[in-house]
């Protein structure tokens, strides 16, 4: 029998954010001072711009880049591909229509 291909690391969530936002090292900094968030991890570009950052927001994991990041857009396609599974298994199911051309999707 085969086994089952563990998708969600022990201690995460089925569904973590990654939110794009402009000037990620203060939206850090005001998620740890607001919400008691511990950053677990960094990435910056040289000119000090955040590629990825993982916070721990009480037991859910948030990830979050500056907006424009070069590399920003590799971290959110890895999860994309398991997204894109994720969506053809629901329409094979006959659960809504196929996302719009850039990502979106409209209700039926």
């Amino acid at each position: 029998m085969a086994s089952k291909v563990k998708t969600t690391p022990d201690g995460w969530h089925s569904v973590t954010p990654f939110l794009s936002v402009r000037d990620a090292a203060r939206a850090v900094e005001f998620y740890c001072n607001a919400f008691g968030a511990t950053e677990l991890e960094r990435m910056a570009e040289p000119d000090g711009k955040v590629t990825h950052a993982l916070l721990k927001i009480g037991d859910s994991m948030v990830r979050l880049s500056d907006d424009g990041s070069k590399h920003a857009a590799e971290w959110v396609a890895k999860g994309w591909s398991r997204a894109d599974r994720h969506w053809e298994r629901l329409r094979s199911r006959s659960c809504g229509p196929a996302p719009a051309a850039g990502g979106g999707s409209e209700p039926a």
